[in-house]
């Protein structure tokens, strides 16, 4: 891919969408050109598949954090998972409650992670320095929270089930 393909994409869709797509990390490339776990090569139009640990997990959505490792959250399990391709390891965590269901997944700028929950109609913030999740109720009932998005210090949630937007910030 030419550089100002690149950049034009890195404009359009944001670093962590960008890195979704690239054969490895973006930050990777240059440093660790053998990092390769799984590729999509670009010129061939393929996708590998990465199977994840959980079967029937029911994955959503994933992003990217800023070491390159992919996370992942899943409906029908309700974990929250994280592929690390440099490590070619998984490791999964199951959400709060009785029986969650994850749907958005987004990482932070502190690369803090966080996921929609329905079942209990929260967000939940994931801590991967001390694996704790935080709960934060929604004011609203039924939210469906299905994308998560942010910028420096806010973490925007858009609402399907009630047509409101929401904004936790975090600085």
């Amino acid at each position: 891919m030419r550089a100002t393909t690149r950049r034009s994409l890195l404009s359009a869709i944001g670093a962590s969408a960008l890195a979704m797509l690239a054969p490895r990390p973006l930050h990777a490339q240059a440093a660790n050109p053998a990092a390769r776990l799984q590729s999509w090569p670009l010129n061939t139009r393929q996708a590998t598949g990465i199977e994840p640990p959980t079967k029937n997990q029911g994955a959503r959505r994933v992003w990217s954090d800023s070491r390159g490792r992919i996370w992942v959250s899943e409906w029908i399990s309700g974990n929250l998972s994280m592929h690390d391709p440099a490590a070619r390891s998984w490791r999964t965590w199951k959400l709060p409650g009785a029986d969650p269901h994850a749907y958005a997944v987004y990482v932070d700028e502190r690369d803090f992670v966080w996921v929609s929950e329905w079942t209990d109609n929260a967000m939940f913030r994931f801590d991967p320095a001390n694996e704790k999740f935080e709960r934060f109720a929604m004011a609203r009932g039924n939210t469906a929270i299905r994308q998560i998005l942010g910028r420096v210090g806010e973490v925007w949630l858009p609402e399907s089930g009630t047509e409101h937007i929401s904004v936790i910030r975090t600085a």
